[in-house]
C-alpha cells in the first residue's frame, strides 16, 4: 500500500479543524488528458500505470484509517490530468463525500468537459470548488494549451 501512496499523494500541513490537525492532499487520479499544455509537468505522456478502481478504493480506505489513527482531518484536491476523464472520478468523490475524514473537496481540471448538468453533479459529489488555470491573456493562454481553451476557460 505505501507504494500506491507514493504513486499518488502529495500531503502537506492545512490548519487545524476543530482541535484536530488538518492537512491538505492533492490526489492525482487519472494522467488523461485531452491538452497538451506547454508547461505541463506529465509531458504529454498518457502514462498507463494508473490505479484500477479497485486499487483506488483501497488506497481511499488506508488514507482514512491512517487519518482516524492520526486524528487528522483531510483536506481533499483531485487533480490528475483532466481528472473528469477518469472512471475513478465519482466513485472518488463518492467515497469522499462519504468520509469523517475527509472535508473540503475541490478539483483541479480543465473547462472543456464541464456543462450544467457535470456542475450540478459535482455540487451534489461536495465538490467545494473547481479550479481552472488562466496562463495570461487570451493569446498566450491559447498558445500554451490548445486554441478555444481561454474563452472556454471564462465560460
Amino acid at each position: 500500500m505505501a507504494n500506491l501512496l507514493d504513486r499518488n499523494l502529495y500531503g502537506y500541513t492545512y490548519s487545524k479543524h476543530n482541535d484536530v490537525d488538518s492537512i491538505g492532499i492533492q490526489y492525482h487520479i487519472t494522467n488523461l488528458c485531452d491538452l497538451r499544455c506547454k508547461h505541463c509537468y506529465m509531458g504529454g505522456e498518457q502514462i498507463s500505470d494508473e490505479l484500477s478502481k479497485e486499487e483506488n478504493i483501497k488506497l481511499l480506505h488506508e488514507l482514512e484509517k491512517y487519518l482516524k489513527n492520526k486524528n487528522k482531518i483531510a483536506s481533499m484536491t483531485i487533480t490528475g490530468g483532466d481528472p473528469i476523464l477518469s472512471e475513478k472520478f465519482w466513485s472518488t468523490l463518492l467515497f469522499i463525500k462519504e468520509s469523517k475524514y475527509m472535508k473540503g473537496t475541490s478539483v483541479l481540471g480543465n473547462s472543456f468537459h464541464l456543462n450544467r448538468t457535470v456542475v450540478e453533479e459535482m455540487k451534489q459529489a461536495g465538490v467545494d470548488f473547481y479550479q481552472v488555470s488562466l496562463d495570461g491573456l487570451e493569446k498566450t493562454h491559447d498558445e500554451n494549451r490548445r486554441r478555444g481553451s481561454f474563452e472556454d476557460a471564462i465560460r
